[in-house]
């Protein structure tokens, strides 16, 4: 198990507090580096209790995403994710009378940053991602929204992008270059992300 409320709490899940036991590993952190070894050592057979990232002076170390690893999401089969199969074949024949001719609908994760400098006290994010805020290159991000775009094609879907950063325009002026790339390089995919509200007040956002 991992995540942010086994970060904060490892011996639970393990069975050490007196509740049941629901794990035998907990990850604490982000997994990013240690995922291959937990791999290597569940091949094994010898699976550690807890496992957690590097201290760099008493700090959790946190993974870059300078190399973040492009999810081939056009050659994936995503046949479980396709939310066209909930909708009553009834609500399908008339999106197609209305000339929507999709045979798929999807909502992607995709993650461009983590990290948040804010630290509110109900928020887990600045716990779990650090204050600092990390952010994937621009083109890289662009060749995965290119991978949807194929999956659309693909499987003549309807394909919307979640951008899963806790704050999309945490950083407006990079926030902005991303955008006007994917509107350099033609990307046309409906997206969503969340923001914070301060975002409103922001004026030079709109420069």
């Amino acid at each position: 198990m991992g995540g942010p409320h086994v970060t904060e709490v490892p011996d639970e899940p393990l069975g050490r507090t007196g509740v049941r036991q629901s794990a035998d590993a907990v990850v604490r952190g982000e997994a990013d580096d240690l995922w291959p070894v937990i791999l290597r050592d569940a091949e094994r057979g010898d699976l550690r209790d807890i496992y957690e990232p590097d201290l760099v002076d008493g700090i959790d170390a946190k993974p870059s995403l300078a190399d973040y690893p492009i999810i081939p999401w056009d050659e994936l089969d995503l046949s479980d994710f396709n939310f066209m199969r909930f909708l009553p074949s009834w609500a399908r024949a008339t999106a197609r009378r209305l000339g929507y001719p999709f045979e798929a609908l999807y909502v992607l994760p995709l993650e461009s940053g983590r990290g948040c400098p804010y630290g509110c006290d109900f928020c887990t994010v600045t716990g779990f991602f650090g204050d600092r805020i990390r952010f994937r290159e621009n083109e890289n991000v662009i060749e995965e929204l290119r991978r949807l775009e194929a999956l659309s094609k693909r499987d003549k879907a309807f394909v919307l992008a979640c951008f899963i950063d806790d704050n999309l325009a945490i950083n407006p002026k990079r926030t902005k270059a991303l955008l006007r790339e994917m509107i350099r390089q033609n990307v046309r995919l409906y997206w969503f992300g969340q923001v914070s509200m301060n975002l409103c007040a922001t004026r030079r956002w709109w420069s």
